[in-house]
């Protein structure tokens, strides 16, 4: 998610909007210890709310049905989901972007795709200007990841800089969505 759009989730954090991170797979072994990664999304976390609590972080396990993770989103009435692309090819991310479009069942609920880096065929169709120092002091919090070659930051970089491009604001860095439901102004 920080990946994606962690420059967008801190945007909306800046609007003072209420923002939740739904972790739907927290006990992923193939890239690390999930004890470790947990640690390190509480730091990311607190970096980007610029706090010392956690606030707005719910974790499930992949034990968790699916039915009780999609009525646990659903509690928290959101108005904006951003969910990896569908065409994603990390299992978790199709997992968890099988669970986002079951919650945005919901016609009230804007839906929009991000790539996490693992995607194929996304093609963004919005392009938001992030604070991009700060995105990638959140994304330096996953140092376990960086570590094992799951989180490259030089691709960061590159493809937020090819995004500001792609929106013709050359020198600038964005984040690229991809709108699957639009109904109100983020």
């Amino acid at each position: 998610m920080e990946i994606g759009v962690g420059g967008i989730l801190y945007r909306h954090l800046l609007k003072k909007d209420t923002v939740y991170i739904v972790v739907t797979s927290a006990d992923e072994i193939r890239t690390g210890d999930p004890a470790m990664r947990l640690e390190e999304q509480h730091a990311a976390i607190r970096e980007m709310w610029d706090a010392p609590s956690i606030p707005g972080l719910k974790t499930y396990d992949n034990r968790d049905q699916i039915a009780d993770i999609i009525a646990g989103v659903d509690r928290l009435k959101p108005t904006d989901l951003y969910v990896p692309f569908r065409q994603d090819t990390h299992q978790d991310h199709a997992r968890c972007n099988t669970i986002g479009m079951a919650v945005g069942r919901r016609k009230n609920i804007n839906i929009f795709y991000y790539d996490s880096g693992t995607a194929y065929g996304f093609i963004p169709n919005m392009f938001v200007p992030i604070d991009f120092d700060k995105k990638m002091r959140v994304v330096a919090c996953f140092k376990s990841q960086i570590e094992n070659g799951s989180i490259i930051v030089d691709m960061c970089k590159h493809r937020e800089a090819h995004m500001g491009f792609l929106a013709d604001r050359t020198g600038e860095y964005m984040e690229g969505i991809m709108v699957h439901r639009f109904r109100y102004e983020i």
